[in-house]
């Protein structure tokens, strides 16, 4: 079963197009979500920086520092 913020994860529009990121998405997305960064931060009601990865290490980008939408 996906995790149910799919469709609004904005994490997950950027690992779907690169190639080289595509196991984290059937690992976390399309896996195991509750063992998800972001997951944990949405369901514990947490902000979280943009750049968090289901790892939950941090993706260096120009958005990194903003909350995640």
């Amino acid at each position: 079963m996906c995790c149910p913020y799919l469709d609004e994860c904005s994490m997950f529009r950027t690992l779907a197009i690169e190639q080289d990121m595509k196991h984290l998405v059937w690992a976390f997305c399309c896996g195991e979500h509750a063992d998800c960064g972001r997951y944990k931060k949405i369901v514990a009601g947490e902000q979280f920086p943009a750049g968090l990865m289901p790892t939950g290490e941090i993706m260096l980008t120009d958005s990194a520092d903003r909350p995640a939408g």
